[in-house]
């Protein structure tokens, strides 16, 4: 049986075909996510860029309700309350992340953090002093743990 050169040539329409089903794919994957994302969390950003915050927070507060589970929204939520002098709802919006039992440590030992500076910001130097005082045991408890 003898080799012949133009046995080769289906290989890169092959490849060509296999890169655009993937593309193909890829496109799909972004569209649909994309579309997962509600309407409230861009305009959130946009009023945020506009700088609104007021609006801001209306519209990510909307986005919250609809999707309890974006922990990371929380965290930018309760900054910005912080920054309005809304210190309460900055901090419920803290406590409520640290009320989830499955919250991953890091993003519990951020909490702790994001709620000290708003006990700091509303005066409660005492609490915030705690909490610092807390995560800061945690961490040479955990370090001592490791080695």
């Amino acid at each position: 049986m003898d080799f012949e050169l133009w046995w080769l040539l289906p290989i890169p329409a092959l490849f060509f075909a296999l890169g655009w089903i993937a593309a193909r794919i890829d496109i799909k994957h972004l569209l649909h996510e994309s579309r997962a994302l509600p309407l409230s969390y861009f305009r959130g950003l946009n009023f945020l860029l506009n700088e609104q915050p007021d609006k801001a927070i209306e519209s990510f507060i909307e986005v919250v309700k609809v999707d309890p589970q974006t922990i990371d929204l929380h965290f930018a939520l309760g900054s910005l309350f912080r920054r309005q002098g809304e210190t309460d709802r900055a901090i419920r919006m803290h406590q409520n992340l640290l009320d989830r039992p499955t919250l991953p440590a890091d993003k519990r030992t951020m909490a702790n953090y994001e709620l000290a500076q708003d006990f700091h910001r509303a005066g409660l130097l005492d609490r915030a002093e705690n909490l610092s005082a807390a995560s800061t045991a945690r961490r040479s408890s955990t370090r001592r743990c490791r080695t």
